[in-house]
């Protein structure tokens, strides 16, 4: 899953401006935005800062590559914690 487009399904779902979930997360309104058009790589603590603010957890985990030996980085978000569906472990 794409960490970005999980990021601006649950934006799109909260229905709240950008600027609340930007000052959630402690980001300027600006920077969210390019995030959000992809203009922007984020950094892990950017997407911390923004699945809490979203009620989101973010999970990092190193995962072997298909092809060679070597590690890659995979990334998911999992869904709002105490929902139903979530993916949030306990």
């Amino acid at each position: 899953m794409d960490v970005l487009a999980a990021f601006r399904r649950a934006i799109k779902a909260s229905g709240e401006p950008l600027a609340a979930i930007a000052r959630r997360a402690r980001m300027d309104h600006g920077q969210l935005s390019r995030l959000v058009r992809g203009e922007r790589a984020p950094g892990v603590p950017a997407l911390e800062r923004l699945a809490a603010a979203l009620g989101l957890r973010l999970e990092l985990r190193a995962a072997a590559r298909r092809r060679r030996a070597g590690g890659g980085v995979a990334a998911g978000v999992g869904g709002r914690r105490g929902s139903a569906g979530s993916r949030v472990r306990r």
